[in-house]
């Protein structure tokens, strides 16, 4: 795995400008956000994807989070749980792994708290992952252009580059 250095080339990546605010990015549109995941793929990373638009309840949304990253299917999912199964997240040392939360803005509207745990538990796995030269990214995909969780991992999720600005995210 080729480490994010100061290098121009490096910089360039698409997965160090995602990871540079942050590990958690916010996608709007869904033709920028399926480009990124290509971009991605192409580039040797895993990448899991979860539809959270009609979960209606915290569990079921654990249940499709980690059913997208193959964690058993606990009766009773909780944040506890949620957060021992990211440890194993299986992270490549080439490339990276890349969790995708699709309408991720629906689960904020109904649990906004549990959502902003939710990205606060794949952040902080993300920030242990960098220790030892591992790439998890958290994309988050969010009708709501104004959308905001505060911190999670000691970071506010940022826009993408192509959707940085509002007029982007029209």
């Amino acid at each position: 795995m080729t480490y994010l250095d100061a290098d121009g080339q490096v910089q360039e990546r698409f997965d160090w400008e995602m990871l540079r605010s942050g590990p958690v990015t916010l996608f709007r549109k869904p033709a920028v956000l399926a480009e990124s995941v290509t971009w991605l793929e192409r580039h040797d990373y895993t990448v899991a994807q979860a539809d959270c638009e009609n979960c209606r309840s915290e569990e079921e949304v654990l249940w499709a989070i980690g059913g997208a990253l193959a964690f058993y299917r606990w009766p009773c999912p909780g944040l506890d749980g949620f957060n021992d199964d990211c440890r194993y997240i299986k992270v490549p040392t080439k490339g990276g792994f890349a969790v995708v939360l699709h309408r991720f803005d629906a689960v904020a509207v109904a649990f906004p708290e549990f959502a902003r745990h939710v990205l606060d538990i794949l952040a902080r796995e993300s920030w242990y992952n960098l220790l030892f030269g591992r790439r998890l990214i958290c994309m988050v995909r969010s009708e709501d252009l104004w959308i905001q969780f505060g911190p999670v991992g000691g970071c506010e999720p940022r826009w993408n580059w192509r959707e940085w600005s509002n007029a982007d995210r029209v």
